[in-house]
């Protein structure tokens, strides 16, 4: 018995095909700077010449646009899907480029058919990289996300701060990206330092279990207290040093360049 295609299915698979790799940036819970790490990761990726594209599937809070001072966007179509926003040498979409500053009260299926069709119908052409930054937790959203980029060659990259209780969200979430069969990169620690460059005790905790599931730490991101001026004056992520230099490293370590 073979299993039901969707249309939309067949539409994504379409848009995903001319994708070199898609990189799924996750984490089990909000609030870990999930989506600052994929907006710099991406940078850092179009900055080394790549062609790089950033999408930003957060249901209930698309921050990308804020984060990369994008403002006033009107979004443009073609036969071919919805076209990505041009910024800094890479393409970007978001579902904040559809709603603006509006709440977005979905739920259930409502969210699923959202994501189905911003993936279906965003027509990125030919990239390098995708960088995706995926709903937080592990609802319906983020397994239906998933589920459709792992039929490509994907890396997911786990994003979490050092803490017992990031932790055992990390364990659950790590267990079901196994279960689901998606290639896991590695673990990304942000927030990896004290105020001052102190080293956070909770990074020993992830550093232990990380070796023991045959996981790499791919990155150790510093808290950096220019981070969160930066964002605020719009200047860019490069003006934030300790946070942009693990970036960096970040994406030499998944590019080996």
């Amino acid at each position: 018995m073979s299993l039901q295609v969707e249309p939309w299915e067949v539409l994504a698979e379409k848009r995903l095909s001319e994708i070199g790799e898609t990189l799924l940036v996750g984490s089990g819970k909000g609030g870990v700077g999930k989506s600052v790490v994929s907006a710099a990761l991406a940078l850092a990726l179009a900055k080394k010449g790549y062609k790089v594209g950033l999408f930003d599937l957060d249901v209930h809070g698309p921050s990308i646009p804020a984060i990369l001072g994008i403002k006033n966007v009107r979004l443009t179509g073609s036969r071919r899907g919805l076209e990505p926003v041009p910024h800094r040498g890479m393409k970007v979409m978001s579902l904040a480029f559809l709603v603006g500053d509006n709440p977005l009260p979905l739920k259930g299926a409502a969210k699923t058919e959202v994501v189905e069709d911003i993936i279906s119908n965003t027509d990125w052409g030919s990239l390098d990289y995708l960088v995706v930054d995926l709903p937080p937790g592990t609802g319906d959203e983020m397994l239906l996300s998933t589920r459709i980029f792992r039929r490509h060659t994907h890396r997911f990259l786990v994003v979490a701060t050092p803490s017992i209780i990031a932790l055992s969200v990390v364990k659950r979430l790590v267990s079901l990206l196994r279960d689901e069969k998606i290639r896991i990169a590695g673990i990304v620690e942000n927030m990896a330092t004290l105020p001052g460059g102190a080293p956070h005790p909770g990074s020993q905790l992830l550093e232990k279990y990380a070796e023991t599931e045959n996981l790499r730490v791919l990155a150790k991101i510093p808290f950096d207290e220019t981070l969160e001026e930066v964002l605020l004056k719009g200047a860019g992520l490069e003006n934030a040093p300790r946070f942009w230099h693990a970036v960096e490293g970040l994406a030499e370590s998944l590019t080996g360049t």
